[in-house]
């Protein structure tokens, strides 16, 4: 076996260990802003919130209730305030943002978060999209 198919194949592994394969999750990441970063056109720090992601698997009561994987991200994304989805139309990894509207008043520096969709079908993406941004 050739070393990249090694590396590949433990890839695999760790994803699956950490339940990681192809449920539906989503990932958050955070970018930071200070006044001074803002300035220099930058952020000030920028990294992972939930890296392996939030399982949006359907459990048994989900199931049972006719709650889906998509209802349960719409749910999400919407309680965290993720509005913002990062186009205008739709395509296969679209995220969705906060906006960098959390803000310390005290130090002036604000938070965006954004959730990256992963292992959703492109059919389960789409109906998220048009959910996040129907007209209320």
């Amino acid at each position: 076996m050739s070393r990249h198919k090694k590396i590949a194949q433990k890839s695999r592994q760790r994803r699956h260990a950490r339940g990681g394969g192809r449920h539906p999750r989503i990932l958050v990441s955070f970018t930071t802003y200070t006044p001074e970063s803002i300035e220099e056109g930058d952020s000030a720090d920028s990294g992972w919130v939930d890296e392996d992601g939030v399982d949006m698997t359907p459990d048994e009561y989900d199931r049972s209730s006719g709650i889906t994987a998509v209802d349960k991200a719409v749910k999400l994304l919407k309680y965290d305030g993720a509005g913002q989805p990062s186009s205008s139309h739709f395509h296969r990894g679209t995220w969705y943002s906060t906006g960098a509207d959390t803000t310390d008043y005290r130090t002036g520096e604000s938070e965006e978060r954004a959730f990256h969709l992963k292992g959703f079908t492109s059919t389960q993406e789409r109906e998220i999209f048009r959910r996040m941004t129907a007209r209320r």
